[in-house]
């Protein structure tokens, strides 16, 4: 017969690694043959139909399998295109119909002030003595620590995690909660990490916003720009604006120096005398 230890150590196993899972390798699509081909078509005409594309790539196959890959794929060719929404800040507007109340409402909320209320709560709590235990809780907590299993080896995963392509308006939701990002990551694909105080959002390994975590529900946070982060832009890109205003600039120093002028002749204005 198997003891409590035992059975302890078989439940421990068995939420550390899991029971065993049967896999295969995947064989893959039939249109990963032809996606470099969609890309370049995609490249040159982002807003390409599907139907033309697989006109020009000779498709036989289902159409819908087709579909769901260009769909895929048209987001990463877009050009970006951000769309700005409307921002409100509480008490900033409000609607009195027939009558003014002269009512303050207070606003106010966070988990961080739940916090602080239980960490003054909690410690008279625990003093109390309970008729069902004997003793009060804190005194028990000693005995149930030495009870207590060790931790598994391998740490549970917290927090939460998402990876998504960023939509125009460059707002990203979560918890019924709108948190805006910068803008040149609009059509890319960005990863959502959040915890309990501060929700991150990373493009390319680079980070794109970062907000306080709001617990209230239905507001929308906005990053001013002085605080988002800034874009990192790829070598060349500000010298290349000087290297197109250099032609503009030998033309007009021509016009100045006379340089390259065909001689005209010059007729004067001025009325002979009868």
């Amino acid at each position: 017969m198997l003891s409590v230890a035992d059975w302890a150590e078989i439940r421990r196993l068995h939420h550390a690694e899991g029971p065993p899972q049967y896999s295969r390798p995947a064989k893959g699509s039939v249109v990963d043959e032809v996606e470099p081909r969609i890309r370049e078509l995609l490249q040159a005409w982002p807003t390409m139909p599907a139907t033309v594309i697989a006109e020009r790539l000779d498709w036989s196959y289902s159409i819908r399998v087709l579909r769901d890959r260009v769909a895929e794929l048209r987001p990463v060719c877009l050009p970006p295109d951000p769309a700005s929404r409307t921002n409100c800040q509480p008490g900033e507007i409000g609607q009195c119909d027939l009558w003014f109340p002269n009512v303050e409402i207070p606003v106010g909320f966070g988990q961080r002030r739940l916090n602080t209320q239980l960490a003054g709560w909690l410690p008279k709590a625990n003093s109390r003595l309970m008729r069902v235990l004997g003793c009060s809780p804190a005194g028990r907590i000693e005995a149930d620590r030495a009870a207590m299993l060790q931790l598994p080896p391998v740490p549970p995963a917290t927090g939460w995690r998402s990876s998504l392509r960023l939509p125009r308006d460059h707002y990203i939701r979560l918890d019924s909660n709108d948190y805006s990002v910068h803008p040149t990551a609009v059509g890319g694909r960005i990863e959502v990490t959040a915890d309990l105080d501060r929700v991150r959002v990373f493009c390319g390994g680079r980070p794109v916003a970062d907000h306080p975590r709001c617990w209230a529900r239905h507001q929308s946070a906005t990053l001013s720009i002085q605080s988002r982060p800034r874009p990192v832009l790829p070598p060349g890109a500000l010298r290349r604006p000087a290297r197109l205003r250099m032609p503009f600039r030998r033309r007009c120093r021509r016009r100045r120096t006379g340089h390259g002028r065909t001689a005209v002749a010059r007729r004067g204005l001025a009325r002979p005398p009868p």
